[in-house]
C-alpha cells in the first residue's frame, strides 16, 4: 500500500520529468517521439488480489507532495537551526499531516540528499539527519607518518 501511494504521489512531482523520454533522433530510424515509462499500461496484467487502477486512483488523495515535502523540510530545517544534527522520526510523524505522508516526504527527502536516514536496529528509531551536518561532521582522512 506505502509503494502504491508513493507511486501516485510522485506521478505529479517535479522530478518525474525525467522519466520522459525523447526517441526522435534513435538510429535507425525510429520515430517514435517522446516515450513515457508506463509500468501498468492497463489492467490486464494485474494480480488476482491487486487492486485496479480505477480502485487505486479512488483512494488517491489530491495533496501536492511537494508542499507535504516543504512542510517536513521547515520542521526539521527548525530543530537544525535550534543546535541539532538528528532528530527523531516520532518527533516530526504528524509534521507533513499525517504519519505516512511525513514518511512519504522524508523518503524523498534523503532520495534528494537533504537528509539520511538511519536506524539502529530492525523497527527501532528512526533518526532523520541533517545531510550537511553529516558531511562536516566526517572525520578527516588519517595521514601515515
Amino acid at each position: 500500500e506505502l509503494v502504491r501511494e508513493l507511486r501516485e504521489r510522485e506521478r505529479g512531482s517535479w522530478w518525474k520529468d525525467s522519466r520522459s523520454y525523447d526517441t526522435s533522433d534513435s538510429p535507425s530510424g525510429f520515430e517514435r517521439g517522446t516515450q513515457t515509462l508506463d509500468y501498468r499500461m492497463d489492467d490486464d496484467m494485474r494480480v488476482e488480489d491487486e487492486p485496479t487502477a480505477d480502485e487505486a486512483l479512488g483512494n488517491a488523495h489530491d495533496e501536492d507532495i511537494e508542499a507535504v515535502i516543504d512542510d517536513v523540510r521547515a520542521e526539521l530545517r527548525s530543530h537544525y537551526d535550534a543546535g541539532r544534527d538528528e532528530v527523531l522520526y516520532a518527533e516530526i510523524e504528524r509534521s507533513g499531516g499525517t504519519r505516512i505522508e511525513t514518511f512519504l516526504a522524508i523518503l524523498f527527502l534523503s532520495h534528494r540528499g537533504t537528509v539520511t536516514l538511519d536506524q539502529d536496529e530492525l523497527f527501532g528509531d528512526l533518526w532523520v539527519i541533517d545531510a550537511e551536518a553529516s558531511d562536516e561532521a566526517e572525520t578527516p582522512e588519517a595521514i601515515a607518518d
